[in-house]
C-alpha cells in the first residue's frame, strides 16, 4: 500500500495518468531477465506495466530472482499478458541498434519530486545527455541538482527511464547505479561510437 506522498504513475507513451492505490499496475505478475552485452538485466512486470529494469551482476542474478520470487510469491503467475516478452524483445532491439524509443507502459512509485525528475529523464533524446543542474533548472529549482541525483539513483526502470543520459555539469560521466563503466558504454553505444561490439 502506498503511504505518505508516494504515488504510482502509469505512463503510456506521452500519456500519463495517475492510478489509484489498488491498481493492477503495481502488482508484480512476472519476473524475468535478459542477457545484454553489458550483463544481465533483471525485469519485472505487472499485468499492464513495466515495474523494474535493473542491471545485475551475473553472479548475483539467481539470488535476486529468488528474492523477488519469495517476496512476491502470492501474486506471481507463470503465464502473463505478453508484456515481459515484449520488454525482452524491445531491449534486445535496443542493444542491437534497432530501437531508440521504448513504447511500453511503465508504472513507478515515488515522491512527487521523483516523479517530476523521471518524467524529465524521459524527455532526453537518444544519443543526447543532460546535466543534473540542467534537469534541476527544468524543474524550476536550480539548487536541486543533488536531489535530482538522488532521484536518478532511485529510478527503478533503467534504460526505459534513461537515467544513464544524465551527466555532471563538467561533462564527466558521473555516477550510475549499474556501474559507471556501463553508463559510459551505453552513452558510447547511443552516440554510435562502437564498431561491432561495445567499447568497454
Amino acid at each position: 500500500m502506498l503511504q505518505g506522498t508516494r504515488r504510482v504513475v502509469v505512463s503510456l507513451g506521452a500519456v500519463v495518468y495517475r492510478a489509484g492505490v489498488n491498481t493492477s499496475a503495481l502488482v508484480l505478475r512476472q519476473i524475468g531477465h535478459c542477457q545484454t552485452p553489458l550483463g544481465p538485466l533483471l525485469l519485472a512486470v505487472s499485468d499492464v506495466a513495466v515495474r523494474m529494469v535493473e542491471f545485475c551482476e551475473p553472479d548475483a542474478l539467481a539470488a535476486r530472482i529468488d528474492e523477488l520470487n519469495r517476496r512476491h510469491a502470492a501474486t506471481l503467475q507463470s503465464a502473463g499478458s505478453g508484456l515481459l516478452e515484449r520488454l525482452q524483445q524491445q531491449l534486445q532491439e535496443y542493444f542491437e541498434d534497432r530501437r531508440e524509443l521504448f513504447d511500453l507502459p511503465l508504472a513507478v512509485t515515488g515522491s512527487a519530486f521523483q516523479e517530476r525528475v523521471w518524467q524529465a529523464l524521459r524527455q532526453i533524446p537518444y544519443g543526447r545527455t543532460c546535466s543534473y543542474v540542467e534537469i534541476a533548472r527544468q524543474l524550476h529549482d536550480p539548487r536541486a541538482a543533488r536531489a535530482v541525483g538522488r532521484a536518478n539513483r532511485a529510478n527503478p526502470i533503467a534504460l526505459l527511464v534513461p537515467c544513464h543520459r544524465v551527466i555532471n555539469a563538467d561533462g564527466e560521466v558521473g555516477g550510475y547505479d549499474g556501474g559507471t563503466w556501463r553508463k559510459r558504454a551505453l552513452l558510447e553505444m547511443e552516440r554510435g561510437q562502437r564498431q561491432g561490439t561495445l567499447n568497454l
